[in-house]
Protein backbone atom coordinates (compact mmCIF):
# COMPACT_ATOMS: atom_id res chain seq x y z
CA UNK A 1 0.00 0.00 0.00
CA UNK A 2 1.53 3.37 -0.96
CA UNK A 3 1.56 6.45 1.28
CA UNK A 4 -1.28 8.13 -0.66
CA UNK A 5 -3.55 5.13 -0.03
CA UNK A 6 -2.66 5.12 3.67
CA UNK A 7 -3.43 8.83 3.94
CA UNK A 8 -6.78 8.31 2.19
CA UNK A 9 -7.62 5.49 4.59
CA UNK A 10 -6.70 7.62 7.60
CA UNK A 11 -8.76 10.55 6.36
CA UNK A 12 -11.73 8.27 5.74
CA UNK A 13 -11.40 6.73 9.21
CA UNK A 14 -11.19 10.16 10.88
CA UNK A 15 -14.15 11.44 8.90
CA UNK A 16 -16.18 8.38 9.84
CA UNK A 17 -15.18 8.82 13.48
CA UNK A 18 -16.45 12.40 13.56
CA UNK A 19 -19.67 11.37 11.80
CA UNK A 20 -20.13 8.54 14.31
CA UNK A 21 -19.67 10.89 17.28
CA UNK A 22 -22.10 13.39 15.79
CA UNK A 23 -24.66 10.67 15.12
CA UNK A 24 -24.21 9.27 18.61
CA UNK A 25 -24.84 12.68 20.19
CA UNK A 26 -28.02 13.07 18.15
CA UNK A 27 -29.19 9.57 19.10
CA UNK A 28 -28.63 10.21 22.78
CA UNK A 29 -30.60 13.46 22.62
CA UNK A 30 -33.61 11.84 20.89
CA UNK A 31 -36.14 9.60 22.51
CA UNK A 32 -35.65 5.92 21.89
CA UNK A 33 -37.69 4.67 18.98
CA UNK A 34 -38.58 1.08 18.07
CA UNK A 35 -36.18 -0.46 15.56
CA UNK A 36 -37.66 -1.08 12.13
CA UNK A 37 -36.77 -4.67 11.32
CA UNK A 38 -37.28 -3.99 7.59
CA UNK A 39 -34.33 -1.55 7.50
CA UNK A 40 -31.24 -3.16 5.99
CA UNK A 41 -27.83 -1.67 5.41
CA UNK A 42 -25.62 -2.75 2.54
CA UNK A 43 -21.93 -2.47 1.90
CA UNK A 44 -21.15 0.45 -0.41
CA UNK A 45 -18.33 0.12 -2.90
CA UNK A 46 -15.49 2.71 -2.57
CA UNK A 47 -14.11 4.44 -5.65
CA UNK A 48 -11.52 2.62 -7.75
CA UNK A 49 -8.12 2.79 -6.10
CA UNK A 50 -9.57 3.51 -2.66
CA UNK A 51 -10.29 1.32 0.33
CA UNK A 52 -13.23 1.13 2.70
CA UNK A 53 -12.91 0.42 6.39
CA UNK A 54 -15.85 -1.11 8.23
CA UNK A 55 -15.85 -1.68 11.95
CA UNK A 56 -18.41 -2.76 14.50
CA UNK A 57 -18.68 -3.52 18.17
CA UNK A 58 -20.97 -5.95 19.97
CA UNK A 59 -21.81 -6.51 23.63
CA UNK A 60 -21.84 -9.97 25.19
CA UNK A 61 -23.18 -9.27 28.68
CA UNK A 62 -23.38 -12.95 29.64
CA UNK A 63 -19.65 -13.31 28.96
CA UNK A 64 -18.72 -9.92 30.41
CA UNK A 65 -17.05 -8.99 27.15
CA UNK A 66 -17.14 -6.83 24.07
CA UNK A 67 -16.48 -8.05 20.54
CA UNK A 68 -14.87 -5.80 17.93
CA UNK A 69 -14.43 -6.46 14.21
CA UNK A 70 -12.63 -4.43 11.56
CA UNK A 71 -12.18 -5.12 7.88
CA UNK A 72 -10.61 -3.20 5.01
CA UNK A 73 -11.77 -3.92 1.45
CA UNK A 74 -10.93 -2.52 -1.95
CA UNK A 75 -13.31 -1.30 -4.67
CA UNK A 76 -13.97 -4.90 -5.75
CA UNK A 77 -14.85 -5.96 -2.21
CA UNK A 78 -11.58 -7.92 -1.92
CA UNK A 79 -10.48 -8.37 1.70
CA UNK A 80 -7.25 -6.43 2.34
CA UNK A 81 -6.85 -6.66 6.13
CA UNK A 82 -8.90 -7.14 9.26
CA UNK A 83 -9.07 -8.01 12.92
CA UNK A 84 -11.60 -9.58 15.26
CA UNK A 85 -11.19 -9.54 19.05
CA UNK A 86 -13.05 -10.44 22.21
CA UNK A 87 -12.23 -7.96 24.97
CA UNK A 88 -13.15 -8.41 28.63
CA UNK A 89 -14.53 -5.22 30.10
CA UNK A 90 -17.46 -2.87 30.48
CA UNK A 91 -20.47 -4.14 28.55
CA UNK A 92 -21.79 -0.96 26.98
CA UNK A 93 -22.54 -0.46 23.30
CA UNK A 94 -20.82 2.94 23.10
CA UNK A 95 -17.64 1.42 24.59
CA UNK A 96 -17.78 -1.45 22.09
CA UNK A 97 -18.09 0.95 19.15
CA UNK A 98 -15.30 3.19 20.48
CA UNK A 99 -12.97 0.21 20.91
CA UNK A 100 -13.84 -0.97 17.39
CA UNK A 101 -12.94 2.49 16.05
CA UNK A 102 -9.66 2.37 17.96
CA UNK A 103 -8.87 -1.05 16.48
CA UNK A 104 -9.63 0.31 12.98
CA UNK A 105 -7.15 3.15 13.46
CA UNK A 106 -4.56 0.78 14.97
CA UNK A 107 -4.91 -1.53 11.97
CA UNK A 108 -3.96 1.35 9.68
CA UNK A 109 -0.65 1.96 11.42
Amino acid sequence: MNSTAVIQILLTACSFGWQFLHSYKQAVERERRPIDSNTRSRWGRPSIGQYKINFDGAVFKEQGAIGVEVDIRDHDGKFIAGVSKLIRGPCEAVVAEALAAREAISLLR
